[in-house]
């Protein structure tokens, strides 16, 4: 299983999402077509520094042998991408989100189908 390109492509992703969110949450969400109220704004920041310090756990882990620990790693990321894949998804059918939406649909996916892919098929 070679993890080091997904982990790095991920850690960059998560860096870019966690600064969005931390920094400019209002505006970001916007672009979804979508508004936060000031208790939004606040649970957009703590969410911005939880992919900021899952973005560094990650980048981190890009040189660790294969491991439980990267085991581990990959397994939580699976969640985390098809989990938000799917809340995306109950976004658009909800009509929360305009048609940028999908975009947050197909990332996860993308992940989702990546870290499955490296952890159950490619090994």
């Amino acid at each position: 299983m070679e993890h080091k390109t997904l982990f790095v492509i991920d850690a960059v992703v998560l860096l870019l999402f966690g600064l969005g969110f931390l920094f400019m949450p209002a505006p970001l969400i916007s672009m979804y077509g979508a508004a936060l109220q000031p208790p939004g704004v606040a649970m957009g920041r703590f969410f911005g520094a939880t992919m900021l310090s899952l973005a560094w756990i990650m980048y981190r882990a890009q040189d660790a042998p294969p491991s439980k620990l990267v085991d581990s790693l990959m397994q939580a990321n699976i969640l985390v991408w098809i989990l938000s894949a799917g809340i995306a998804f109950l976004g658009q059918v909800q009509k929360t989100f305009n048609l940028m939406g999908w975009s947050t649909i197909l990332l996860g996916l993308f992940f989702g189908g990546w870290f499955i892919y490296e952890k159950y098929i490619r090994k």
